[in-house]
């Protein structure tokens, strides 16, 4: 077997390694790994640990983690067609645009030698994010400032440098 390439995938891997074994919130957690010896909330960011639970359970550690990299990477482009769509009706034109950014090498890049998988999986809400702020825009109701407010909020959880760097100065 060839082992997994990247630093990152076997950062994501011990957290979730451990959360499986040791499941609790990140304020009663101590983290007992790497010479850490502190508590686990001062490690940010933990939602993306809590989501790779499932796929880790189903498909082992490394494979999980793998297979939660490439839903969040299906996701990114279901959702950047959805915007592309929203924003100018015209389906093929959000197609190419969507085949575009599945064909970025920075995907790509991110994706196969598992750069910061937590940071690659807020990617999705970029799009997300955005759609929703068209939505709000296009239809100024309580539902799609909630939404919008929701989708911030998930994401800063996700991974707070993604949200706070790019989607929030966006809106």
């Amino acid at each position: 077997r060839i082992p997994a390439l990247g630093i990152d995938l076997y950062n994501s891997v011990t957290y979730v390694s451990y959360h499986l074994d040791h499941l609790s919130l990140p304020f009663n957690s101590f983290k007992d790994f790497w010479f850490g010896g502190y508590s686990l909330i001062l490690d940010i960011p933990q939602l993306p640990f809590y989501l790779m639970m499932p796929f880790a359970s189903f498909y082992g550690n490394v494979v999980g983690v793998q297979m939660y990299a490439l839903a969040s990477f299906f996701l990114l482009i279901v959702f950047c067609y959805l915007l592309f769509y929203q924003l100018s009706k015209n389906i093929g034109l959000s197609i190419l645009l969507s085949t575009l950014v599945l064909l970025s090498a920075n995907m790509y890049g991110a994706l196969i030698w598992a750069g910061s998988i937590p940071y690659f999986s807020s990617q999705l809400f970029f799009p997300l994010g955005l759609l929703s702020g068209v939505l709000y825009i296009k239809n100024p109701s309580r539902q799609y400032l909630s939404l919008l407010v929701l989708v911030n909020a998930v994401g800063v959880l996700i991974h707070p440098l993604g949200m706070l760097a790019f989607l929030i100065p966006a809106l």
